[in-house]
């Protein structure tokens, strides 16, 4: 997709994955500062989302802090996962 829209707009192909690897990047520190900083109180702030995912991150806050990085490396290639590993990184403790 990169390669089609560097090749559509004139823009180098390298430019286009710069942005797009700093763009996740940026995603990905601003999440797990989230979650650094507030802690659970990110999950407690939404009623919906405390009664129905909350049991779910403990269970993977105590497996954040079993495995560590390992924990994040598989995470990182299950799609449904990839969004919210770095908040539950933060919310761990992990450094």
């Amino acid at each position: 997709m990169a390669g089609a829209a560097a090749a559509e707009s004139g823009t180098p192909l390298w430019a286009i994955v710069a942005v797009a690897a700093l763009g996740a990047v940026a995603g990905d520190s601003v999440s797990f500062w989230l979650g650094r900083r507030f802690g659970t109180d990110v999950i407690d702030r939404w009623r919906w989302v405390k009664l129905r995912w909350a049991p779910r991150l403990r269970r993977a806050q105590h497996h954040f802090e079993r495995r560590g990085g390992l924990s994040v490396a598989v995470a990182r290639w299950v799609g449904a996962l990839r969004a919210v590993v770095p908040v539950v990184a933060g919310t761990a403790g992990m450094p």
